[in-house]
């Protein structure tokens, strides 16, 4: 019974714990650390995290023919005192808005310029805080392209 009575207490405490690691912000729960934006997104603080490289893989939306989305997988190299390296690795797809400031150092793979729809390099792109990636869209398959950024930070990340 004793030894009941100490698992009760543990878990009533480990709830108390976990419970104040999120929060409510309109329909969204935010993690510990979040800020609330508008009653409407949970937003996280990223001020000295490093990104490696992007691996970016483009496809179609089949419920909007026409339409591409966008898959992210961000590699981390120094996540400096967040230590927040599990949310920041991982696929966001387009629900989720990355901001980023930086130059792509190289690339590998290509994409389609969405006005002429051809194929061009992305060596020469310039992102800044703000900056939505669109890679435009092709008419047919997948184009990956490995974005290769060279003092890059991620400013926030917004789900």
């Amino acid at each position: 019974m004793k030894s009941l009575s100490i698992l009760i207490v543990c878990f009533l405490s480990l709830s108390v714990i976990s419970a104040s690691n999120t929060f409510q912000c309109g329909s969204h729960i935010c993690r510990e650390k979040s800020t609330c934006v508008n009653s409407e997104k949970c937003v996280l603080p990223f001020t000295d995290v490093k990104i490696e490289q992007l691996i970016v893989h483009r496809w179609f939306d089949q419920q909007n023919p026409g339409e591409l989305n966008l898959m992210v997988n961000v590699s981390i190299i120094n996540i400096g005192h967040n230590q927040l390296s599990d949310i920041v690795i991982g696929t966001f797809i387009n629900d989720a808005e990355i901001l980023l400031g930086g130059i792509i150092d190289k690339v590998e793979g290509v994409t389609l310029d969405y006005q002429k729809n051809i194929i061009k390099p992305l060596s020469d792109i310039c992102l800044e805080p703000g900056d939505v990636f669109h890679f435009g869209y092709s008419k047919g398959g997948s184009i990956p392209a490995i974005l290769y950024i060279k003092d890059t930070t991620v400013k926030s990340i917004k789900y």
